[in-house]
């Protein structure tokens, strides 16, 4: 067994779960300043390097990692997702780092969600130059963009997941559609749209602050929970609870038992 451990003041810090890439190399979410910043811990236990960023996170790659940050402005909150080796340093140059740069309008609605296969799918209000505002969907890996922006139905976006197969699904407001309907859609791993809009859950009532999270499942699919907060503001002591399953690129879903 190999240990790393990093230490912080929790009263100004952060400590948060870390991430494994395909050669075992874990960036460790540990800082003293309300800001992530990673120490990349090899198997062996030593330290390669360190990555930090404005907001954000990384997402494992089978080789590497990708970084993501963020940089607000007055109407966006401009992005910036690329690959980094396991020693944190960029893959590119310093003028020209490999990766791709993209805006969310402000006030922020974002959802982020890990594709293990190595990426991170996005969603929420994505600015698309010369086309109209709406919510939109996209997806990144080491090579940048695999797909997107997508557009989606103009309407809260509530949770994303992406299944063993790179394809992603939305999950969306539709209470302008039927009373307590939450809708999903299925994109393939090219980012071609396997389904229209059907809905998810029906008769659903959210509380306080409602969002929803997934988790691949063995041979495609995902597993969808309902996650709860007290309150908007809240940042820990969520509740969840399990609901449904859905099959990949399907509309069916089956009931979670308690």
């Amino acid at each position: 067994m190999v240990s790393y451990a990093g230490s912080y003041d929790s009263q100004v810090g952060i400590c948060g779960l870390p991430a494994g890439n395909g050669h075992g190399v874990i960036a460790h979410l540990v800082n003293n300043e309300r800001a992530p910043a990673f120490t990349l811990v090899n198997p062996s236990g030593g330290v390669n390097g360190y990555m930090s960023q404005v907001g954000g996170s990384v997402f494992p790659l089978p080789n590497g990692f990708l970084q993501w940050g963020s940089r607000s402005t007055t109407n966006f909150n401009s992005q910036f997702i690329g690959p980094v080796e396991d020693s944190g340093r960029p893959l590119g140059t310093t003028r020209a780092p490999s990766g791709a740069t993209f805006d969310m309008y402000n006030p922020i609605e974002e959802t982020v969600a890990l594709d293990v296969g190595g990426g991170a799918a996005f969603a929420g209000t994505i600015h698309a130059e010369g086309q109209p505002d709406q919510r939109r969907v996209m997806v990144f890996d080491g090579s940048g963009v695999r797909w997107g922006p997508r557009a989606l139905l103009d309407r809260r976006v509530f949770g994303l997941g992406v299944d063993v197969n790179s394809r992603v699904l939305a999950i969306q407001n539709g209470y302008a559609q039927c009373s307590g309907c939450i809708l999903g859609q299925w994109f393939e791993r090219d980012g071609t749209p396997l389904t229209g809009s059907f809905t998810l859950l029906a008769g659903f009532s959210p509380g306080p602050a409602t969002w929803f999270e997934t988790a691949p499942l063995i041979g495609g699919g995902l597993a969808v929970r309902r996650m709860d907060a007290d309150r908007s503001t809240q940042t820990q002591g969520f509740h969840s609870q399990w609901l449904i399953t859905v099959e990949s690129a399907a509309t069916r879903f089956h009931e979670v038992a308690d």
